[in-house]
Order: C-alpha cells, then sequence, then structure tokens
C-alpha cells in the first residue's frame, strides 16, 4: 500500500506559468460574474426598504445617503 501511495505522488504534473495565469482569469471572470448576477437581487432588497418618497426623487439611485458605505 505505501508503495503505492509513493509511485502515485511521483507521477504528477507541474504546471507552468502559463496554468496558474488561465485559472486566475477563469476565477477573475467567474467572480465578476457572480457579482453581476447578484446585484439585481441586491437592489430589489435595498429598493424595497427605501421609503417610497425618496424613490420617486430618484428612481436610479441604489441606496439613501444615509445608507452609502463610502
Amino acid at each position: 500500500m505505501l508503495a503505492a501511495l509513493k509511485r502515485k505522488r511521483g507521477n504528477r504534473m507541474k504546471h507552468g506559468i502559463d496554468d496558474y495565469s488561465v485559472s486566475i482569469l477563469s476565477y477573475l471572470v467567474t467572480g465578476i460574474f457572480a457579482v453581476v448576477c447578484f446585484l439585481p437581487f441586491l437592489l430589489v432588497i435595498i429598493y424595497s426598504f427605501t421609503p417610497y418618497d425618496l424613490y420617486l426623487k430618484n428612481p436610479l439611485w441604489e441606496a439613501p445617503c444615509r445608507w452609502r458605505c463610502w
């Protein structure tokens, strides 16, 4: 059993810089896509807690001034 494990460990592939760069790029694209898909749900939640008169004044504004984090 131990000999089989040693043989498996010796047959690993070494990854080059191209493998790492493709991996990083795919994580970035997937992360951006996830944020873009989550954004409409976040806006629905924000608008559901926003008072209606503030929504009528600025219908395209995401959050009232007191809720902004930046």
